[in-house]
């Protein structure tokens, strides 16, 4: 047996079930680079390039992150019980819900993160992204 192998796994069975909240989230953004957080009505919103890209549902125990309607597509096709639309408009933009209580710090990571790096795409980028994904589709 490698030494010290046992309480690697240990290790690792912990972090994938730990209890995700808000401070996680804010852990996890705060070490993405320049993220501030800022009141947004009701709620915190983390901010990049001063573009909000999540908010926090303290109470639901959710975060809305801006995802692309194709990332979105993706996240919410693998669980659709921890991501799934904002049920609006938004939603049919890629605003997707994460459910705190179930998703994994992985799967919260790589969602912040494409988030985050969606706030520093301009969207005159954006949209001609679109109009050459429908005109090739």
């Amino acid at each position: 047996m490698v030494r010290g192998f046992i309480p690697q796994i240990n290790i690792l069975i912990l972090n994938l079930y730990m209890a995700i909240n808000m401070d996680t989230v804010r852990l996890i953004t705060s070490s993405f680079g320049d993220v501030e957080e800022a009141d947004h009505f009701h709620l915190r919103a983390l901010k990049a390039n001063k573009k909000i890209f999540a908010t926090l549902w303290q109470n639901e125990q959710r975060v809305m992150v801006k995802l692309s309607p194709t990332d979105q597509s993706v996240f919410h096709s693998f669980a659709p019980t921890i991501f799934f639309p904002v049920p609006n408009k938004w939603g049919l933009q890629g605003c997707t819900f994460i459910d705190l209580t179930k998703v994994r710090e992985d799967m919260l990571r790589d969602a912040l993160f494409l988030a985050y790096e969606r706030a520093f795409v301009k969207k005159t980028e954006v949209k001609v992204y679109l109009r050459q994904f429908i005109t090739n589709a």
